[in-house]
């Protein structure tokens, strides 16, 4: 950008030097145009695109716009403490606004301007944040043997009363209409169903595979989660995502990766499924390369694409996940 604003102040120099109609206040607001732009796309950056089809990406560079559709990345938003950015972060369904926590507290961060708000409340040792779109509501899971999750009313911070859960809920997620969360719980061998409505606990859903992390289709019929066993095939440990029939509690054939996967995101249409990775072997299926983002058809089981993040990937978040 700034080669293409210098060549342009300079081909304006030319033009007012033959005309002879150029002031000294012109070219010095020509030079600091070009100036302003940093050619590396590193630089400070006043607004954001965002949509149904974008997800960010936590790295250390910020947290990193991705384009689902055609998987493209944009400059990296920064963090109000970019060290924190691990399985904390909820993104609204217009992908607009992220809710972030930090040591600090909840805080908005404003995807389109890329600024951070008001803290929504305080406290700390939150591992998992998850929003209700239709009640305006954060619920928070926090493990260190707390056995709750806990709801916050974005517009005010009032913290609601707990609602208990068996186990140490570690991760939540809430369907898209906002009647039911899943609650992940220390161990990760299953998540739980909980009535937001009626706050009562459903029967625990197992997962062999595991479930470190938690995606729901945008119409709530399915879930996909990642998960690391301990059980080698020869001497490889695969990892896996797990297709979850949320309406019956059925959990579907796993799909087998050779990298163990972070986070996941859905695709707007719930046919691809996007996981990030880190420093281990490839994919099962795709190119030979330690991926950061990989990208999976949910309906023939393989591996699409691996897609690389200025500053790797840590988590993957959209309004899915």
């Amino acid at each position: 950008m700034v080669t293409f604003d210098y060549v342009f102040a300079v081909a304006s120099l030319q033009t007012f030097r033959v005309s002879g109609c150029i002031s000294l206040a012109a070219i010095l607001s020509i030079l600091l145009v070009a100036c302003a732009t940093p050619s590396n796309g590193t630089g400070p950056q006043t607004s954001y695109t965002t949509g149904p089809d974008y997800a960010y990406v936590s790295s250390g560079s910020g947290l990193v716009p991705f384009n689902l559709a055609n998987h493209s990345t944009s400059h990296p938003i920064p963090m109000p403490v970019p060290a924190t950015i691990d399985e904390a972060i909820a993104v609204s369904p217009s992908g607009r606004t992220a809710y972030v926590i930090d040591p600090n507290g909840i805080v908005p961060v404003d995807l389109v301007t890329g600024t951070a708000g008001t803290y929504i409340a305080k406290g700390s040792g939150w591992q998992s944040i998850a929003l209700d779109a239709s009640t305006q509501t954060l619920y928070l899971a926090a493990g260190g043997g707390r056995n709750s999750i806990v709801p916050v009313n974005v517009k005010t911070g009032v913290t609601g009363t707990p609602i208990p859960v068996p186990g140490t809920p570690v991760g939540v997620s809430v369907s898209p209409d906002g009647r039911t969360a899943y609650v992940i719980t220390q161990g990760g061998a299953s998540f739980i169903p909980v009535n937001l409505v009626t706050r009562t606990v459903g029967a625990p859903i197992s997962v062999p595979m595991g479930v470190d992390d938690l995606a729901i289709t945008r119409n709530g019929a399915m879930a996909y989660a990642t998960g690391t066993t301990n059980v080698a095939i020869g001497s490889q440990t695969f990892s896996y995502v797990t297709p979850i029939d949320l309406k019956g509690g059925i959990v579907e054939k796993p799909i087998a990766l050779r990298h163990a996967p972070y986070g996941i995101a859905l695709s707007r249409n719930g046919r691809t499924a996007y996981v990030t990775g880190g420093t281990y072997p490839a994919g099962a299926e795709g190119p030979p390369v330690p991926p950061d983002v990989t990208s999976i058809n949910l309906v023939t089981g393989r591996v699409r694409g691996n897609f690389s993040i200025r500053g790797g990937a840590d988590d993957i978040v959209n309004a899915t996940s």
